[in-house]
C-alpha cells in the first residue's frame, strides 16, 4: 500500500514539474519571438 501511494505521488510531483516546464519554455519562445520581432 505504501508503495503504490509513493508511486502515485512521484507521478503527481512528474506530472507538475513536466507542466512547469512546458510553460516556462513557452514563456521563453515567446519572449525571444518578441524579441525577433522587435529587431527586424
Amino acid at each position: 500500500m505504501y508503495l503504490v501511494d509513493a508511486y502515485k505521488g512521484k507521478k503527481l510531483f512528474y506530472k507538475i514539474i513536466l507542466s512547469y516546464s512546458k510553460t516556462e519554455i513557452i514563456l521563453l519562445i515567446n519572449k525571444d519571438v518578441h524579441l525577433w520581432e522587435g529587431m527586424s
